[in-house]
């Protein structure tokens, strides 16, 4: 049912920051060395003669910001193998700071913004170029907290069915052997009902949107998910039929 992990995205055991931490901690480089590296960085060179440091789009995209990245949200290590150009449908390549799927007749390249894949077909979809480079949502979507979230709450309570179906799918997801794997479409928020789905250690989340957050990973269009088919044990469709073109191909 689920595709089984890929978990050898190439480069994961190169020395951290392009090599100036001394460790392998697994991380792709990144401009400064990562929190949790064991050896300090060595001293930089005067600016008139400091090496150049490529930029890669694994950096950007494993540049995802920890400090608001829940921990639930399956590593760049293991959802990279399962993305796919949503062109062609070919497996994509880190070229530059850019992804690329080589094609027969020219290869076709996304963008990476703000550490996120933008994995969109902008010849076929009602999403504009422009728009997503901003990375904001074009849906107001207002986060609640403190009296405004508790009023929130007995305003719109949580629906019994919500609640029920929930709960079944995590049942029906904790009782197989090891992980279970969920796709949230429309995962820039948590959802009403999902946070013991987002606080279980027992289930590895990927989540993209059209506008960038804590919980997206990656950038796309629901009506061409851009990964691979059958990769995931369940998908969630959270707060997405009714702002989509076409509800039945999502």
């Amino acid at each position: 049912m689920s595709t089984r992990r890929n978990r050898s995205w190439p480069g994961t055991r190169r020395p951290c920051s392009a090599g100036r931490c001394g460790t392998r901690c697994g991380r792709w480089p990144s401009r400064a060395p990562r929190q949790g590296c064991r050896q300090a960085p060595e001293r930089q060179a005067p600016s008139a003669v400091r090496p150049s440091v490529p930029r890669s789009a694994c950096c950007a995209f494993s540049r995802l910001h920890e400090e608001i990245r829940p921990k639930m949200l399956m590593s760049e290590s293991e959802l990279f193998p399962l993305l796919r150009c949503p062109r062609t449908g070919g497996q994509l390549q880190a070229v530059g700071d850019r992804l690329v799927a080589p094609s027969a007749e020219s290869p076709v390249e996304y963008d990476v913004v703000d550490g996120r894949p933008v994995l969109v077909n902008f010849d076929h979809s009602i999403l504009v170029r422009e728009d997503i480079r901003g990375m904001t949502s074009v849906v107001t979507r207002r986060a609640y907290g403190g009296l405004m979230g508790l009023a929130k709450r007995i305003a719109s309570p949580l629906k019994r069915a919500t609640r029920a179906n929930v709960e079944r799918l995590m049942g029906l997801l904790l009782v197989q052997p090891g992980a279970a794997r969920v796709l949230v479409v429309g995962g820039g928020t948590v959802g009403q009902g999902l946070e013991s789905l987002y606080a279980s250690s027992r289930i590895e989340l990927a989540g993209f949107d059209i506008y960038s957050s804590g919980y997206v990973q990656f950038v796309a269009d629901a009506h061409q998910i851009p990964l691979v088919s059958g990769s995931f044990d369940a998908v969630i469709v959270q707060a997405v039929l009714e702002h989509v073109l076409d509800p039945a191909q999502v």
